[in-house]
């Protein structure tokens, strides 16, 4: 394939509706079992081969005043015990990226000579517990794929993705559109709303969810640090079942599956940032009763009935909460799924 082709797609953020830990393993991780949708709160990705054995690299992230500025900052370093929340960091543009990381292990793995222009615009907060990372490593896996004409199967990209991150399996399926700018080439797959994960997220199981689901998600404007809140959190001796959820979502009884909506890092997160509290309470108050925190947080999130009532509690909370909240309403989008 010639080096002049671009392909661009839009990583999409995620959210767990359940998360349950069940242990805690040898390697570190924990066993979960945890339900995900991908939303269509999205990054952009760009990325076209090049002659240089080189990857370059370039972020746009919005500032606090929502100019694009590009990030050349290093990986910051993990928050101390004092210290487990932080302002929205800058995403790094260099190797500490996971995008970045991605990259090299594809060329690694396929002895590929070859480098990359890569451009990565940021739209998913960072230290939210949305997955922005993960997603963004995705599909610069899937877009290399693309552009070297591998016929991969995708145990072989989950091995990668695996090595980069427990979420980065799960968002191999997730971009919601992969458009070659200068192609007419598409990705022609089977489409899924929701995935259950389990081990330590790698266990990848398509959930038959039949309705779009509507949500309000907030940032709080503080990134929490996902091993932060892990090392403070407690593996209940009985385990929530996720099967009363899982049944009620699989009839698209939407009126009774919020009802079993669960996250066991709630409580380590609101030790570390009290102010998840009150954004749990916002969402509340404008009549949102099925919200909790996402994935380690900080971001939380709500169930509308219709996208009518989530673009309504939208605008009533933006009117309540402080200066520094991002808020955005979100559908569940309908991703493809590699075929084994």
């Amino acid at each position: 394939m010639s080096t002049n082709q671009v392909l661009e797609t839009q990583p999409p953020a995620k959210l767990n509706l359940f998360l349950e830990l069940l242990g805690k393993r040898d390697d570190g991780y924990h066993e979960i079992d945890t339900l995900m949708v991908p939303i269509n709160w999205c990054d952009r990705l760009v990325l076209q081969r090049t002659k240089s054995p080189s990857i370059r690299f370039k972020v746009l992230q919005p500032d606090f005043d929502g100019v694009p500025t590009q990030s050349v900052t290093p990986l910051p370093p993990e928050p101390t015990a004092a210290n487990n929340q932080r302002k929205v960091e800058k995403v790094p543009a260099n190797e500490g990226n996971l995008v970045h990381q991605a990259l090299q292990a594809f060329r690694r793995h396929f002895k590929i000579s070859d480098g990359f222009d890569c451009l990565l615009e940021k739209k998913i907060p960072a230290g939210a517990g949305m997955g922005g990372a993960s997603s963004d490593a995705a599909s610069a896996l899937l877009l290399a794929s693309q552009l070297h004409d591998l016929p991969i199967r995708s145990t072989v990209l989950h091995q990668l993705a695996a090595k980069l991150g427990s979420d980065v399996p799960f968002f191999l399926g997730s971009p919601n559109t992969i458009q070659p700018i200068n192609s007419s080439q598409n990705c022609q797959q089977k489409t899924c709303f929701a995935m259950r994960a389990t081990g330590r997220g790698e266990k990848l199981e398509v959930v038959d969810c039949p309705k779009k689901l509507h949500f309000v998600v907030i940032f709080p404007g503080i990134g929490l640090s996902t091993p932060a809140v892990f090392s403070c959190c407690k593996v209940p001796e009985q385990p929530r079942e996720i099967a009363p959820f899982l049944d009620a979502l699989q009839r698209g009884d939407l009126e009774t599956a919020p009802r079993f909506m669960a996250n066991r890092l709630t409580e380590p997160a609101k030790k570390l940032a009290p102010g998840i509290t009150t954004t749990l309470e916002s969402l509340k108050s404008v009549g949102l009763q099925h919200s909790q925190l996402t994935g380690s947080g900080s971001a939380c999130f709500g169930i509308a009935e219709s996208e009518a009532v989530a673009k309504d509690c939208s605008e009533r909370l933006k009117q309540i909460t402080g200066a520094g909240c991002t808020i955005q309403t979100a559908q569940s989008v309908e991703v493809p799924v590699l075929a084994n």
